[in-house]
């Protein structure tokens, strides 16, 4: 038995609480608070020949720099020696959830409400910073009087603009992985969705939905061995068959959405401001709406000439097939599931179907159509609205005065903390290089809080001039030093 002392920590190299594929977790003690810790020490040497390794360790460390949450394990303290690396963490004294099932067999449906409505309450936590957890599991939620956290964040990720396209590493725990990820396809945040599920349902009754020996079986036995719930084994509502179920769709497509699981009716009262939670994914539609307005420039014949045949066939219904073709036509690239969101956001009643109006209207609303072209229906201008060219005007005249208003936040707050151009944008930016929206409106509201959403998305369009999704330094800088004198910096 050692003591080692590393700032003002201690620690006994005996009382280990766990040990991991890159570190040992020590319970410690800190001398200025008076208070026990957890600390993860990795060794340097672990990581020498490893890229990702140290890549996953700096992203984790950012990402905990960030969340300050009672449902997600606080991160105290960052410590560098010459032959290790510390992370220190708050001490969850009650164990992690993985050990309590092993005491607990039975779960009644309340406490199994209970543990993942807190996990919810962590999730939603992430989702504003646009991280994807990728590990969700027993051992990774820890417990501290009574309160479940989440823990964990080596194979945890910033996801810019709800993208899965750059999502396809094959991480985290087999048996909690979502089939897509098992068969090494691309994926999305929804791959956590399914962690959910195959977790609340092991709360549950004490046993996984799929049990196999290799991931080859384990695909398998997802495939064919059809969702079963053990009423035998646990009473559970049909509420909540209905939630696992749906977060145990194979498809991504078919999974219920993270907006989705916060107002199903199990959790809807707990998450009563659907509002709130319906703006975390605002982002998304933009994104895709950008990605769209971005190919059309290259297309701008053929997509002209499709913005016509909406506008003269204004009431033929568009089922999701009809509605796919469309979408594909104006970006090739675009995923079924990304389509999927838009079509769900334009069926405003649930029906399955909508018309080209409805579509056109989103097109036009996005912005996804050329500027010069007039788009008529017969000799009238759709929807008898003024000429587009008119009301572009208008709002050009209306947002040049808001957008400078809201400028001038940043501008104050470099006055007021002597701070320069690059220290601003190096302090928000979650990329060295870029800046996504999330980190933009990230920035925006540490300095004025009651912004809206459409004030902030406009002057981010200012920023991002080229209609890119990311704003770099360049971009930054000269949107900041053309509205103020160059002396002013």
């Amino acid at each position: 038995m050692t003591e080692k002392n590393i700032d003002n920590y201690t620690f006994l190299t005996s009382d280990v609480l766990g040990v991991g594929s890159f570190g040992t977790v020590f319970q410690g003690f800190d001398l200025n608070s008076n208070r026990y810790v957890a600390m993860k020490m990795i060794a340097k040497d672990n990581l020498l020949n490893d890229p990702k390794g140290q890549s996953g360790l700096k992203t984790e460390i950012n990402i905990m720099k960030k969340l300050n949450h009672k449902n997600i394990v606080q991160l105290i303290d960052v410590l560098e020696t010459q032959n290790n690396i510390y992370i220190i963490q708050e001490l969850c004294e009650n164990g992690d959830l993985s050990k309590f099932l092993k005491k607990n067999k039975l779960v009644d449906e309340k406490m199994a409400l209970n543990i993942i409505l807190d996990v919810l309450q962590g999730f939603y936590e992430l989702l504003k910073y646009r991280i994807i957890h990728r590990d969700l599991k027993p051992a990774n939620i820890l417990i501290h009087n009574n309160t479940y956290k989440l823990a964990d964040f080596g194979f945890s990720k910033f996801v810019e603009n709800f993208n899965p396209n750059t999502l396809q590493s094959q991480v985290g725990t087999p048996l909690y992985m979502s089939p897509q990820i098992l068969r090494n396809e691309k994926y999305s945040m929804k791959c956590d969705i399914w962690s959910l599920g195959f977790l609340f349902y092991e709360i549950l009754y004490g046993q996984t939905p799929w049990v196999a020996s290799s991931i080859p079986q384990l695909v398998k036995n997802i495939n064919n061995q059809p969702l079963v719930f053990h009423d035998s084994i646990n009473q559970v509502s049909n509420g909540v068959k209905d939630f696992i179920s749906k977060c145990l769709a194979i498809q991504e497509v078919d999974r219920i959405s993270w907006e989705e699981v916060f107002i199903h009716p199990i959790f809807a009262q707990d998450f009563s401001q659907a509002r709130l939670v319906g703006a975390l994914f605002e982002e998304k539609e933009l994104s895709i709406a950008m990605s769209m307005r971005q190919q059309s420039v290259t297309q701008s014949l053929s997509i002209n000439e499709l913005l016509r045949q909406l506008a003269e066939d204004e009431d033929r219904i568009l089922d999701i097939e009809d509605f796919i073709g469309i979408f594909l036509a104006i970006n090739e690239n675009l995923l079924e599931e990304q389509i999927h969101y838009i079509f769900k956001i334009i069926d405003e009643e649930y029906i399955g179907k909508v018309t080209c109006k409805n579509l056109l209207d989103w097109l036009i609303k996005h912005d996804i159509c050329q500027q010069e072209t007039d788009i008529r229906s017969g000799s009238n201008t759709i929807y008898g609205a003024p000429e587009k060219g008119q009301v572009q005007q208008v709002l050009q005249q209306n947002e040049l005065s808001q957008d400078r208003q809201l400028i001038q936040i940043l501008y104050e707050e470099i006055k007021i903390n002597n701070l320069n151009l690059v220290e601003l944008f190096q302090k928000f930016a979650t990329s060295s290089n870029t800046m996504s929206y999330q980190d933009f409106t990230n920035m925006m509201l540490n300095y004025d809080s009651t912004l809206s959403d459409w004030e902030i998305f406009e002057t981010f369009k200012l920023f991002a001039s080229n209609k890119s999704v990311n704003i770099n330094l360049n971009q930054f800088k000269q949107v900041l030093e053309q509205n103020f004198r160059d002396d002013d910096f």
